[in-house]
């Protein structure tokens, strides 16, 4: 395995989870202002 590679999935999988996060904080401030 070459370690640039294993570099790059697991930047590209902290990327994916903070942008799921963000979407989830998003989606949470909308409810609640809708309240």
């Amino acid at each position: 395995m070459n370690n640039d590679y294993v570099s790059l999935v697991f930047n590209d999988l902290l990327s994916k989870t903070r942008y799921t996060r963000l979407k989830l904080n998003i989606y949470h401030l909308n409810e609640l202002k809708k309240k």
